[in-house]
């Protein structure tokens, strides 16, 4: 594949575009086509089932929640292209050959593309420095109705509302760059340096992201497939969304910046009959600074956890945590491996006994990594109930019962005889 193959495909008028393969080191990831989800089983039996008979293939695993296959094969034997032409073959047999390839949301971290595509519209924005500054140097005349059309596409491309407007014609994808590349030099060609150097800086972020990811993923990808995962094939049916996708922050404010500014732009047009002035108030409501805020961090943090060994499968989920309004985590998460002694009981035959003497005797014996080991020092021992032989005194055994079930059940004795009761519990 040339290197101008992946970038001849940022923009398809059709929108249909190639099917996605990586293959690096005797693994190949080959996008599939969907099918009727009645079939997904049994297409992908019979996608694993065609590539392992393939002379050259040692295994193959079908990831069809994800739109892919994965297939381990030898390079020396066998092109990625014949293995393509294998996964053709079957969607050609189930029907679904001549249908479009699905969203590419979220992306493959180690496809090409979004980093072509990035890359594009730094360079774009880069084309605009460059006209900005000459002009600027130059001093040349403005143009007439070019800061309208700047303003215009910068609306577009950042008012939700108005952008959705543009995707529905020509995808999410291709109307992102013709967004970028048209706003990089529409503001090139009025003579503006600003917008161009901010959209620059934001979108290297961006690639910095993607390019963290994309190594992340180049390193990890030969362990995370040594072998067959043992994955579902298909992803679980957790139905649909209780309630509608909220909106977020931004989006709320950009809806209101947008009735704000529609009507200052209009009241302004009116009293002032000035159309730079009132080209100028549209432009000031356009949410760009706050677009861009999230992104930024959103890109800070992508890196940050491809840096540190972390992956998400959906870097779109880290544009959503603004969205968030209860976390739920699994409490194993979020306790160390030693344990620690839970609520002390006092109590027993020795009663009486000084609960804040026998709390600090509790904690100096307990061992954390070894829960049940007997420890004695200065005539007091802390031990299992059942290695201690003891049975939990009368008007405790419910404490003794809630302590046994959260651990180890514990008991500390002072001269044989019973002071208090503990348990065991992971430490946050």
């Amino acid at each position: 594949m040339g290197f101008l193959d992946p970038l001849s495909r940022l923009i398809d008028p059709r929108r249909r575009r190639a099917r996605r393969v990586w293959s690096n080191r005797g693994h190949a990831h080959i996008e599939v086509r969907h099918v009727d989800p009645s079939e997904v089983d049994r297409f992908a039996e019979r996608l694993e089932a065609e590539l392992a008979a393939h002379a050259a293939v040692h295994w193959a695993e079908a990831a069809t929640a994800v739109g892919r296959v994965v297939v381990a094969f030898d390079e020396q034997a066998a092109s990625p292209d014949e293995l393509v032409e294998v996964v053709e073959s079957l969607e050609e047999e189930f029907g679904v050959r001549d249908q479009p390839l699905g969203s590419d949301e979220p992306p493959h971290p180690a496809d090409i593309e979004p980093l072509l595509r990035t890359g594009a519209m730094i360079g774009g924005s880069a084309v605009g420095l460059g006209m900005a500054t000459f002009r600027r140097v130059a001093r040349l005349p403005p143009i007439p109705l070019v800061g309208y059309a700047a303003a215009g596409i910068s609306a577009l491309e950042h008012q939700p509302r108005l952008r959705h407007l543009v995707e529905r014609g020509l995808g999410t994808r291709p109307a992102e760059l013709v967004l970028a590349l048209g706003s990089g030099l529409m503001q090139g060609v009025a003579g503006s340096p600003l917008g161009p150097i901010v959209d620059m800086a934001h979108r290297s972020a961006v690639l910095a992201e993607m390019s963290a990811r994309r190594n992340r993923w180049l390193d990890r990808e030969p362990t995370l497939w040594e072998a067959p995962s043992g994955h579902p094939r298909t992803a679980p049916d957790v139905g649909g969304r209780a309630a509608p996708f909220p909106q977020g922050p931004i989006e709320e404010f950009s809806d209101w910046a947008l009735l704000a500014s529609v009507g200052a732009t209009g009241v302004t047009l009116a009293t002032t009959r000035s159309v730079p002035r009132a080209a100028a108030v549209m432009q000031a409501g356009v949410p760009k600074a706050a677009h861009y805020g999230r992104e930024g961090f959103a890109a800070y943090v992508g890196r940050m956890l491809a840096s540190r060994g972390v992956l998400p499968v959906d870097a779109g989920a880290l544009r959503r945590l603004d969205r968030v309004s209860c976390m739920v985590i699994d409490e194993d998460v979020l306790v160390s491996d030693g344990l620690e002694l839970s609520e002390i009981v006092v109590g027993g035959p020795a009663d009486g006994a000084d609960a804040e003497d026998a709390e600090h005797r509790a904690r100096g014996l307990f061992a954390g990594r070894r829960p049940r080991a007997v420890r004695r020092r200065g005539g007091w021992t802390l031990a299992p109930m059942d290695r201690l032989g003891l049975d939990p005194p009368r008007g405790h055994k419910r404490a003794a019962a809630r302590l046994a079930k959260r651990g180890v059940l514990l008991g500390l004795v002072r001269r044989g005889a019973l002071v208090a009761l503990t348990g065991t519990r992971p430490p946050p």
